[in-house]
């Protein structure tokens, strides 16, 4: 039973059981992000231009994928541009109500919790710091310059199981946006969706299980520590 008399569903709670490792979207779960802007918008801002990327059809990490790979000379003022964007939006972000409750009185579940993201690695560390909470929580995987080495190819939370060399099926991915989770779907790792102002309920719960805010995410972490430890805990 969650502690403020409200019963954790059954299917929530199947999700959650045996996760030792919650990973976090940073963008909607952690912090209320702005819109971005599309990629084209980036390079036109630039007064870059390219003529054989079909821009708009991609996300920024496919974009600097691409770029990499067949216009290296554009990509690292893509790269600067994007991150310093990127960083000015995360320190001007709002929190999400109740995350600094969720990783605080994360220990006490026997569960560790890991932000994953799109955004610069550096800037989703500078926004933890700026409000608090990055010993409480550890950026796993982010983008890292032009050296992230499955831009565009994989999802992050893929690539976040994969650096921190664990089992999948001991990993719960937590986000408000049903992309993520889909692309997640076969990865092996528990799916939860939280309602976070990206995709509604009814959208989410297409992919995944759903809570309806941190509080309840809270909740169904502390109604009972991952099936694995429970002898020893």
């Amino acid at each position: 039973m969650a502690e403020d008399g409200v019963r954790v569903r059954p299917h929530v709670a199947r999700a959650v059981a045996q996760a030792r490792h919650v990973l976090l979207d940073f963008d909607g779960v952690c912090f209320a992000m702005p819109a971005m802007g599309r990629p084209w918008e980036l390079l036109n801002g630039l007064k870059l231009r390219t003529s054989r990327l079909a821009v708009p059809t991609y996300t920024v990490p496919h974009v600097l994928a691409y770029l990499s790979a067949h216009e290296p000379e554009l990509a690292p003022a893509v790269e600067a541009a994007r991150s310093a964007v990127e960083l000015e939006a995360v320190l001007t972000a709002r929190m999400a109500t109740g995350l600094a409750e969720l990783l605080t009185g994360s220990t006490a579940t026997g569960r560790r919790m890991w932000v994953v993201g799109e955004y610069s690695e550096d800037a989703m560390r500078a926004g933890l710091r700026a409000h608090g909470v990055e010993r409480p929580a550890t950026v796993v995987a982010g983008r890292q310059g032009l050296e992230y080495d499955t831009l565009g190819t994989v999802s992050v939370a893929t690539r976040a199981v994969r650096l921190l060399g664990v089992d999948p099926s001991e990993c719960l991915l937590v986000s408000g946006q049903t992309d993520v989770l889909r692309h997640a779907e076969d990865s092996g790792m528990a799916l939860l969706g939280v309602v976070s102002g990206h995709d509604t309920r009814k959208w989410l719960a297409d992919a995944a299980p759903v809570v309806s805010n941190l509080t309840r995410l809270r909740q169904a972490l502390h109604d009972g520590p991952p099936e694995s430890h429970r002898a020893v805990l």
